[in-house]
């Protein structure tokens, strides 16, 4: 997208530039325009086109990191929950406490244990796979 578009009363980067350069054309030359306020009308404008660049590196980053805030979130649902997990020590259940990332996978916290989510068979007093 190139520049914001109007939305409302919004104004974007080229709507702002468009303003300025019409009021320093138009401005009566016994009063023109102080410094201050031509400064203010600047830092404006770089506010929205900053604000634009943030919103297009969110663009590209959303995409990337849905996923990942959905796996997040189906995790911290457990939290304060007792599950059940098929470890190689046999079956356990424990309450989890967190989740952490560590190494790049996430593992449920609890009990003193760090549990691989894809072990869970299920929450305590459920039956069936979770």
């Amino acid at each position: 997208m190139e520049g914001l578009t109007r939305t409302g009363n919004l104004l974007g980067r080229e709507q702002l530039l468009k303003l300025m350069v019409a009021q320093l054309q138009y401005q009566n030359p016994m009063a023109p325009v102080s410094s201050q306020e031509f400064f203010g009308q600047l830092t404006q404008l770089l506010m929205v086109e900053s604000l634009e660049n943030l919103r297009g590196q969110m663009e590209h980053m959303v995409p990337r990191l849905s996923p990942e805030a959905t796996v997040l979130a189906q995790l911290a649902a457990l939290v304060g929950r007792t599950v059940r997990a098929e470890t190689a020590q046999g079956e356990i259940g424990f309450r989890v406490e967190g989740v952490s990332l560590i190494d790049g996978s996430w593992y449920l916290i609890g009990d003193g244990r760090q549990v691989d989510p894809a072990l869970v068979t299920g929450l305590e007093g459920q039956t069936g796979g979770g």
